[in-house]
């Protein structure tokens, strides 16, 4: 339920995803395990808890461009960078130049670059580039310095991938902000169709993915891309992912759950939202999402729940010619 805050909290809480627009950081025990890999135990939860995860390593098919295929047109090392020599590449009055925000005068240099960080949206852009411009994917396993020419084109889509003036961070805050059933109304009513439509192995889709609530740290929501989609039956969906947390797998997946709910049932902040979006009778039917993320191996028939994922959203890609790397 969106309530009234200070000033002063609504300040500290752009400051918080600036932050977040600068560094994207992730934090392994929400994202990843810093050991995840070609031998990842993926976490999970639920009756799956402690299962092993299909072992993840590159695909050896010849390359092709009609399809995506996470292990072959994924990156091949694991989205966690660390920040002990990044501070000494970059330092903060470059981005209070570039963003020209005054909030971002209030950033200390040692608060933006305070632990290792992912770089999820970069990534993501870096997979579709190099798959629609018909390029194999760059063969490094090992997570590139700042220096490297590969480094820096994947830090320069992340930046993109926030979108003109960091509009989509905006999007990431604003659902943060409100209770789960809200969330799960702009996934069910507002994002899921044109999800389960434009998805396709032919042209994938950025997905945002928000984790957390207000209470919760901007950087531990996540971007990947989802690539195909399968429909279980009328009320549930799986849609197949490529998740930079998780380089190599060809099995990591959402499934999404949708329920009809009559309007006058929801809470009130829920009701309230939906009246500022929609004009809907009070007994009309509303669809909600639920959706975790998932994991299954097909050759040993087991499967694993990662984490329950509060909402999901397309993210806005442009196609880039990626450089000779």
């Amino acid at each position: 339920m969106s309530t009234k805050t200070h000033p002063q909290d609504s300040t500290l809480r752009r400051v918080s995803f600036l932050i977040a627009a600068i560094t994207w950081l992730s934090s392994p025990s929400l994202s990843h395990s810093k050991n995840a890999g070609k031998n990842d135990t993926i976490p999970s939860t639920g009756s799956s808890s402690g299962s092993s995860a299909p072992t993840g390593s590159p695909n050896t098919q010849p390359t092709q461009y009609n399809t995506f295929i996470p292990s072959i047109h994924g990156l091949n090392f694991i989205n966690s960078f660390n920040t002990s020599h990044f501070a000494d590449k970059l330092n903060m009055d470059r981005w209070r130049e570039k963003f020209d925000d005054k909030l971002l005068k209030l950033v200390p240099d040692e608060i933006a670059f305070a632990r290792g960080y992912g770089l999820c949206g970069g990534m993501s852009f870096v997979a579709l580039d190099f798959f629609h411009a018909k390029r194999p994917i760059p063969t490094d396993t090992a997570v590139p310095a700042p220096e490297t020419p590969l480094f820096k084109y994947i830090f320069a889509r992340q930046l993109d991938s926030f979108g003109t003036g960091y509009a989509e961070t905006s999007k990431f805050r604003f659902r943060m902000e409100y209770q789960d059933e809200a969330v799960e109304y702009m996934t069910g009513t507002e994002e899921l169709p044109n999800i389960l439509s434009k998805t396709t192995p032919q042209n994938p889709v950025v997905i945002g993915m928000v984790n957390v609530d207000r209470e919760g740290k901007p950087w531990d929501n996540h971007q990947v891309v989802a690539h195909k989609v399968t429909r279980i039956n009328a009320t549930t969906s799986h849609v197949w992912l490529y998740d930079p947390n998780y380089p190599n797998h060809d099995n990591i997946y959402f499934e999404i759950k949708t329920r009809s709910v009559v309007f006058k049932d929801l809470p009130l902040g829920v009701r309230t939202l939906i009246q500022t979006r929609k004009v809907t009778g009070r007994n009309a039917n509303v669809t909600l999402a639920k959706v975790l993320q998932k994991w299954t191996d097909p050759t040993s028939n087991t499967s694993g729940t990662i984490k329950p994922v509060r909402g999901i959203f397309i993210m806005p890609y442009t196609k880039k010619n990626p450089p000779s790397l």
